[in-house]
């Protein structure tokens, strides 16, 4: 059994719009008279209080560091997505045969660092 966020993650937008409840979400109408009346909470926003966690994140994010890595191993740094298509096209890659494997690491402070390493297939 589906818990509504389970359905609504693969929900279409038609399904959602045709019935809303079935996925845990108010309607427009009821939302809108609760917000009239002052009393929503912020779970009831459509369901999509998710979003605001990922806009806390974002904000903690310190730098991106970027990586090159060749199939033998060695390992270039670059401070952006442009020196990264530089390096790929020195070495004879086309830039869409990479493959980026993101990670998020924690800086000095509670700030984070999101480090992308592109990989020759």
């Amino acid at each position: 059994m589906l818990t509504p966020a389970e359905k609504l993650a693969i929900a279409t937008m038609d399904e959602v719009l045709e019935d809303p409840k079935k996925f845990g979400i108010m309607t427009f109408a009821e939302y809108k008279e609760a917000h009239r009346r002052g009393r929503t909470r912020k779970s009831d926003t459509f369901g999509l209080d998710h979003i605001d966690n990922g806009s806390r994140i974002l904000g903690k994010v310190k730098r991106q560091v970027y990586k090159y890595e060749t199939r033998d191993g060695r390992v270039f740094e670059a401070k952006s997505l442009a020196e990264i298509q530089t390096i790929a096209q020195n070495q004879g890659v086309p830039v869409n045969s990479l493959k980026a494997i993101p990670e998020v690491r924690e800086g000095a402070t509670t700030e984070l660092v999101i480090e992308v390493t592109f990989k020759e297939q």
